[in-house]
């Protein structure tokens, strides 16, 4: 209907042309006399409503085109108009395990990849390509370590003031720090699992494209290992977009484990492809933002510049990815939005 009203406003002569081209052909009709409506007349009426109805459905098919289009990627614009409009409320949660995520990273590892990508090669060593990937990495292991305490005690809270925000409308902070005891078991259950297929995704990757240093060379080396890169960034925000809705579903419903995920693989049946861009896009920009600080900073040899970038780079994300599962759960399970009422 929305597509529908569209094309009638834009185009309100497809609509009232064929009545005048018959008040036109066939005025003996019209007045009730003996005329005989012409065959000229009526090839020519047949020609003009026959283009008039293929132009109306052509823009009827452009005008829906864009319209789906424009939905794939709503999860995007809805999670992040929610992070920015209440950031001051929300950033808390996210500032203290975004410093020491970006403590953690291997500066020198993302460096190299840089240096490499620059160079039109890919001459990497195993040890460099798991250090820049794995939050573990064998020089800042600690940060690290600091960085999953920390994401496990703020992130019940962050997605406690979420839910109530989005339930109720209500963005007090009483209450949150009670719901730890509630949500904290089950999220660190499941920031565990997503921590351990994380740091299987990153030997896995280090390894395919260490293979490609070993057995391409020069700029065939390089395509090679970007679009393994490339591929190994799908795959992991494939599997998280399967698993989206699966926290939300113990956090709202109570289901357990097995039967929150089950539900939500039923919530996100016809979802998927929205869910799974609005994991994609923002993980690829935010890699890609963090090598263009690394290799834009290093290049005049300063670290603080590149350290508070990538902290506000994994803040945004952070926020994002946790508000992004609240709204994807709200639509699929057709729960209205307390918070994006108007209240006065």
């Amino acid at each position: 209907m929305q597509a529908w009203a569209c094309v009638r406003a834009k185009s309100p002569m497809l609509f009232s042309a064929p009545r005048r081209l018959w008040r036109f052909a066939a005025p003996s009709v019209r007045t009730g006399g003996r005329g005989v409506l012409r065959p000229v007349c009526m090839c020519a009426f047949a020609k003009i409503l026959s283009e008039r109805l293929y132009k109306n459905a052509l823009l009827l098919y452009n005008v829906r085109k864009n319209l789906l289009r424009v939905r794939r990627v709503k999860y995007i614009g809805s999670a992040f108009r929610y992070v920015f409009k209440n950031f001051i409320f929300i950033f808390l949660f996210a500032l203290l395990p975004s410093y020491f995520f970006a403590a953690s990273l291997d500066l020198n590892a993302l460096g190299s990849i840089v240096d490499n990508i620059l160079h039109g090669r890919a001459e990497l060593s195993f040890s460099q390509l798991f250090s820049a990937f794995s939050l573990f990495n064998a020089a800042r292991w600690q940060f690290g370590l600091v960085s999953f305490a920390l994401t496990a005690i703020f992130m019940p809270m962050l997605l406690a003031f979420v839910e109530k925000h989005m339930r109720i409308g209500s963005r007090s902070l009483r209450g949150v720090a009670k719901r730890i005891n509630y949500n904290f078991v089950s999220t660190f259950i499941l920031i565990v699992l997503a921590v351990g297929v994380y740091e299987l995704w990153a030997v896995l990757a280090s390894g395919l494209i260490y293979a490609c240093s070993l057995i391409l060379d020069g700029i065939a080396q390089l395509i090679a290992a970007l679009l393994l890169a490339f591929g190994m960034m799908a795959l992991l925000s494939y599997i998280a977009s399967i698993f989206m809705l699966w926290l939300p579903c113990l956090h709202i419903t109570g289901y357990s484990f097995l039967d929150a995920l089950v539900f939500s693989n039923q919530l996100s049946a016809d979802r998927k492809g929205k869910i799974y861009l609005s994991v994609f896009l923002p993980f690829v920009a935010g890699v890609a933002l963090v090598l263009a600080a690394v290799g834009v900073c290093g290049a005049y040899k300063t670290v603080v510049p590149v350290f508070v970038i990538i902290e506000l780079i994994y803040l945004l994300l952070f926020l994002y990815f946790n508000v992004l599962m609240y709204a994807a759960y709200f639509d699929a399970a057709g729960e209205e939005r307390e918070d994006l009422k108007k209240r006065f």
